[in-house]
């Protein structure tokens, strides 16, 4: 048994080498497509299938060496018209004839819409794969060889110990559970309680540390447009700068089963970019004006419990501090409205 089981590990765990055969012949490409259009730089690897291509299959349920996953996604594509580099041909059609999918330097950058490791939560199910199979089939074995070995000493005695909870993660993780934490494959979307949690005191509002990153998608902070003229790989990137800029995992804003399902809070997401970063062009003293310049990794950064200190506090951020790009000054009522509405975002 455990001879069989070492001989297991020795299948390939990193590439998908039948893939780009399989799209040529699925979609009756003029030629097998180049690695790079999935993968960031043509690197394969564990988290680099992080191309605008790549991450929408991912979307639509590839699974490593799932020839038959790659087809329904691939027939997902088209259904969706997905045109990853916004240039008028859909992904699938740019593929059919030669051509990469993804824009100018896309390849060249992480994409960040889906993070490719740690327990943040995937957009889309995903069956355990391979790679999730053979660890946990050696940490089967390993618990059952222990587990005897333990027995022939102490048989007069039985005492609980580590085996069984061994036993009990070795099987979690040959069924595929181990791998989807490390993926984020099988995570429940986080409840609202965690985005609420306040860390205390209310940190000064701070000029942006995402300057370079939406640079590098094309955009300039100071003169952001509206998000709905934004390009499929920008947002892609931009949601990236959400998760970290509000310490949020995707699932925390799209629906675990859909990504593309409405949800309330790509609707605040949205209005948030439009009405409440757009307009403010830097701020008094220096520094661009972001999601990170109030939110700081956090959710929800206010602290409703003092209602004198929360207005001490908006006062001297907001009305203190932000410029706006029309020149026009900055004042409760600019948020708020007249008449004044305190929590106007619950309207959103």
């Amino acid at each position: 048994m455990v001879a069989a089981l070492l001989a297991l590990t020795a299948l390939p765990a990193r590439a998908t080498p039948n893939f780009p055969g399989a799209v040529k012949r699925t979609l009756g490409a003029v030629a097998a497509p180049d690695c790079s259009i999935c993968h960031v730089n043509g690197r394969v690897g564990r988290g680099t299938v992080n191309t605008g291509f790549g991450t929408a299959m991912r979307a639509r349920g590839l699974v490593l060496y799932d020839e038959g996953s790659l087809a329904g996604a691939l027939a997902a594509m088209e259904v969706d018209r997905v045109d990853s580099d916004g240039d008028g041909v859909i992904d699938v059609d740019a593929i059919r004839r030669g051509n990469s999918p993804n824009g100018a330097g896309e390849a060249a950058l992480p994409d960040e819409t889906i993070p490719s490791y740690g327990c943040f939560g995937r957009v889309a199910p995903r069956r355990p794969s391979p790679d999730a199979v053979v660890p946990g089939l050696a940490l089967v074995a390993f618990a059952v060889l222990a587990a005897r070995r333990r027995g022939r000493g102490q048989r007069a005695r039985p005492r609980a110990g580590v085996g069984p909870w061994l036993t009990l993660f070795a099987l979690c993780a040959a069924s595929g559970g181990a791998s989807a934490c490390a993926s984020g494959a099988a995570l429940a979307p986080r409840t609202p309680t965690r985005s609420a949690e306040i860390a205390t005191p209310m940190k000064p509002i701070a000029p942006s540390a995402f300057e370079t990153d939406l640079r590098a998608a094309g955009l300039d902070i100071t003169k952001l447009p509206p998000f709905e003229s934004l390009a499929p790989w920008q947002v892609r990137r931009v949601m990236g700068t959400f998760t970290r800029a509000l310490g949020f995992a995707c699932t925390d804003c799209h629906d675990r089963q859909d990504h593309r399902a409405p949800t309330r809070a790509k609707v605040v997401a949205v209005r948030m970019w439009n009405e409440m970063t757009r307009p403010y062009a830097a701020l008094d003293g220096g520094g661009a004006v972001y999601c990170d310049s109030c939110h700081q990794g956090r959710g929800k950064f206010l602290d409703r419990s003092d209602k004198k200190a929360l207005s001490a506090y908006m006062s001297d951020n907001y009305a203190g501090k932000l410029k706006r790009a029309d020149g026009k000054d900055v004042e409760c009522e600019t948020c708020h409205g007249e008449p004044f509405e305190g929590k106007f975002l619950s309207t959103w």
